[in-house]
């Protein structure tokens, strides 16, 4: 279930990994095939050391109204072949 409305469009699939070595390993994947996979908000200097480290973690794919459905399965299908061994 989802509180997201019908006609609403996410800003995103927000993915976070156990560590930055394996958040690197599957943006790198991603932009070998071609998906923008950018670094939202990096924190380098932080007196929060759990902010800082949940920025390392983090990866955020766009999933907004300039993805069709046939974008979003390629995502998806590749998103499951990376992460799922």
């Amino acid at each position: 279930s989802s509180n997201v409305g019908k006609n609403s469009c996410p800003f995103g699939v927000i993915l976070v990994f156990e560590t930055n070595k394996q958040k690197d390993l599957i943006r790198s994947k991603l932009i070998e095939n071609n998906i923008f996979a950018p670094i939202h908000w990096p924190i380098t200097v932080s007196k929060f050391s759990e902010s800082k480290n949940l920025s390392e973690r983090i990866l955020t794919l766009p999933l907004d109204h300039r993805y069709g459905f046939d974008d979003v399965d390629k995502l998806f299908a590749l998103l499951k072949r990376l992460l799922i061994k």
